[in-house]
């Protein structure tokens, strides 16, 4: 379930920054592509260590 839910962020993602903010995958607008790329990269690494974070929390709150 929670891997249909991330490939439905992206998907929703892509569709959304190449049709609404005209960001068309071309060689003129990279910058905007890999600054896109840089901000999920950070945003995975933020909820991922939130996730981390409180798995771990609970693990010790129980002991």
């Amino acid at each position: 379930m929670i891997i249909v839910s991330v490939l439905a962020l992206v998907i929703r993602t892509i569709f959304h920054f190449s049709f609404f903010s005209d960001s068309y995958f071309s060689k003129e607008k990279i910058y905007k592509i890999s600054f896109l790329v840089f901000v999920m990269t950070i945003a995975l690494i933020f909820f991922s260590g939130s996730l981390w974070i409180m798995y771990h929390l609970k693990i010790n709150m129980l002991n």
